[in-house]
């Protein structure tokens, strides 16, 4: 029996051996380490260049929106009786268009708001004659439904729906029984679909290629011209249209289907020889009477209840962009320029 045994000795090549590896093992995590390290600083710088892009953008589109205001206050104080697409307040390249600002850019659109049909204040007939609307299939519960939402009683139409109906919904809430204050609001009407609002339409004419002037179709022909929805009502006018920025789509409608020519003699008097808005040759109308000799003195006197010559709510929809990036910011709002400052009524950030 023995009683002592000698330990086994490691050899040196093999001591060597495990050094290596565990040398390698150590290099392999503080790698791993480094490399995740230098990943989260690199997301980092990202996400705050992103962000400083962002507020640089939303920035360069507030001044957009400003500089707007500013032009449309500007043309107020002028003592302008009129607003057609010849002032500075629609035509603006050096205040409007990629103007340069310190380290970015901003674009601006302004749109007169009289120069579209307020659905507040529109007939049974004229809603069923809305662009998309009039296509529709349930065409007769939709329009009954915005006129539920508007008036201010509880009685349902045959096809339409009150507080009743909203409160069983999945989502509930009431009907307003009141005028809408944003063209979103018809999202929550029955039987209407938003993107409805952004979905083009023919409108029955042919543009010119060259002109751009519109015309009558012949039957068979395909139309090249389309309107959206959204092109065409409001919320937030007294319901007269302005007849010096009021589209064909929009005066035709007021006018009558069977009066369309007239719709486009209006804009071909208001655009002068070139027959485009916005030009130096413009002759817009600084009355409503000036409209007797271009529609005829009988559809004068039912369509100038309706009609104006001027306008104190715009849209305006200003978009900054930083140099050297991708990021952009949209800002849109509406304003009431009756009074001084301006006031906002609508307001929305994309």
């Amino acid at each position: 029996m023995k009683l002592f045994q000698p330990k086994k000795r490691i050899s040196l090549k093999n001591s060597k051996g495990i050094i290596l590896i565990t040398v390698l093992w150590v290099t392999a995590v503080l790698t791993i380490i480094a490399l995740s390290f230098a990943y989260t600083v690199k997301l980092e710088m990202k996400m705050a260049r992103y962000q400083a892009e962002r507020a640089a953008a939303y920035y360069l589109a507030k001044a957009g929106l400003e500089r707007a205001i500013a032009q449309l206050e500007a043309d107020k104080r002028s003592g302008s009786e009129v607003d057609f697409f010849g002032e500075g307040w629609a035509f603006n390249p050096s205040a409007y268009e990629d103007v340069r600002l310190f380290n970015g850019s901003y674009t601006v659109e302004v749109t007169d708001e009289a120069g579209k049909i307020n659905i507040n204040t529109a007939s049974e007939g004229l809603l069923r004659a809305l662009p998309v609307i009039r296509d529709a299939d349930h065409r007769s519960e939709i329009c009954d439904s915005i006129a539920d939402w508007i008036d201010a009683d509880d009685n349902r139409r045959l096809n339409g729906a009150e507080s009743a109906y909203y409160r069983s919904l999945k989502s509930p809430h009431k009907c307003k029984n009141g005028p809408m204050d944003a063209l979103e609001e018809l999202l929550l009407i029955k039987g209407f679909d938003m993107s409805w609002l952004y979905e083009a339409s023919d409108d029955g004419l042919a543009a010119d290629e060259k002109t751009g002037k519109k015309s009558f179709q012949d039957e068979g022909e395909e139309a090249r011209a389309d309107v959206r929805l959204e092109e065409v009502i409001t919320v937030y006018t007294d319901g007269k249209i302005n007849v010096n920025t009021a589209g064909f789509e929009a005066l035709s409608l007021l006018l009558g289907t069977a009066n369309r020519e007239l719709a486009q003699s209006i804009i071909d008097y208001r655009t002068g020889s070139d027959r485009t808005d916005g030009t130096g040759d413009d002759t817009p109308f600084f009355s409503i009477d000036e409209l007797k000799p271009v529609i005829g003195e009988i559809i004068y006197k039912q369509f100038s209840k309706f009609a104006g010559v001027s306008s104190n709510v715009f849209k305006i929809v200003s978009i900054g962009r930083p140099d050297n990036s991708k990021v952009t910011k949209k800002i849109e709002a509406v304003i009431d320029r009756s009074g001084y400052p301006s006031r906002i009524i609508y307001y929305r950030e994309d």
